[in-house]
């Protein structure tokens, strides 16, 4: 038998009443949201002006490829890569979601591994040399040309930054990466779509496999990053400036090192960050926010001087290298 409430104090009843009900709606609500995120997306840029980002409206770049000399007549095929699978979790989903959005924008066809395959981060390698084969036993005009790499842990922060500005100017160059304090760091990486790149991931597969007694400290990224140094494939991987496709995490208001993040920057990584999530949602409400100071068009980035810069100095290292072995 329900005792009856006492109409002693109705007015205090009430208010408990009410407070009862609206601490369990927002225990519920709370629950939801951690469940499925609501939609606090503000339109991006691009959405805003479909024309701001594929076209920027500049003198000197015709399109997002011509100032490393692609050429606008061909522009390049790229396939964004990734593995997410297991659990639902939202914080990875609303990460992926900010490379859906970057992938629309510039025409990227999104490949992702939602089902466990092999153990581990080796299904990491697994996707990335099936992808290749499928994609080469296509006829050459159909298949993709090149490969982004992106972890699941990488939240992009300016959609307007085109992939292809970050490939190399010519066809000497299959993998495009970048290193960090502790060596090769392949969270985020380019990978042309060809013969040599099956070569070198189908070794990368195979590594802890054949050389048993070969330490790997990280894995598939120490496989990948041995076998670069080899003879057959270190002359076709250059490394880029960290900061440019695979940024660290920094707060705003932090002093800024070279492979930090900044403003207008494509991207940033959560690589072996203990607050991992905590990081990775504090950035997410920027992106979610499309602020037009973070979401630059690309020619009022410094990519395109950095760009040009760097491959101008890799040759002439390149040529120099040459001349002085006699090759």
């Amino acid at each position: 038998m329900i005792p009856q409430m006492s109409m002693k104090y109705p007015v205090l009843t009430v208010a408990l009443v009410w407070a009862l009900m609206a601490f369990v709606l927002l225990t519920a609500r709370s629950t939801v949201f951690l469940g499925t995120p609501e939609p606090t997306v503000a339109p991006s840029i691009w959405e805003q002006n479909p024309e701001l980002c594929r076209n920027p409206a500049h003198t000197v770049l015709a399109n997002e490829s011509d100032y490393n000399n692609l050429g606008a007549s061909s522009p390049a095929r790229i396939g964004k890569i990734t593995v997410l699978y297991g659990d639902p979790n939202p914080t990875y989903e609303r990460a992926l979601r900010t490379h859906e959005l970057h992938s629309r924008i510039h025409g990227m066809r999104q490949l992702v591994l939602r089902e466990q395959v092999v153990d581990g981060v080796w299904n990491k390698p697994a996707f990335i040399l099936s992808t290749l084969a499928d994609e080469l036993a296509k006829p050459a005009h159909t298949r993709l040309e090149w490969l982004l790499w992106v972890d699941g842990d990488t939240v992009v922060l300016n959609p307007c930054i085109p992939a292809a500005s970050f490939l190399p100017p010519d066809a000497g160059v299959h993998v495009v990466a970048s290193n960090d304090a502790n060596g090769l760091n392949n969270g985020v990486f380019l990978l042309r779509v060809n013969a040599w790149s099956l070569e070198l991931f189908a070794a990368v597969v195979a590594y802890r496999r054949l050389r048993p007694d070969r330490p790997l400290v990280f894995n598939d990224q120490s496989a990948m990053e041995a076998l670069l140094r080899e003879p057959r494939f270190a002359p076709h991987a250059a490394y880029v400036p960290q900061r440019w496709f695979n940024a660290y995490h920094a707060f705003q208001n932090d002093t800024l090192e070279p492979e930090r993040v900044r403003r207008g920057d494509f991207l940033v990584h959560f690589a072996g960050r203990p607050e991992r999530k905590r990081e990775m949602e504090y950035w997410l409400a920027v992106a979610e926010r499309h602020a037009p100071d973070w979401e630059l068009e690309f020619y009022r980035t410094s990519y395109p001087e950095e760009i040009v810069a760097f491959w101008n100095e890799y040759y002439r290292r390149k040529n120099e290298g040459a001349a002085l072995t006699g090759a």
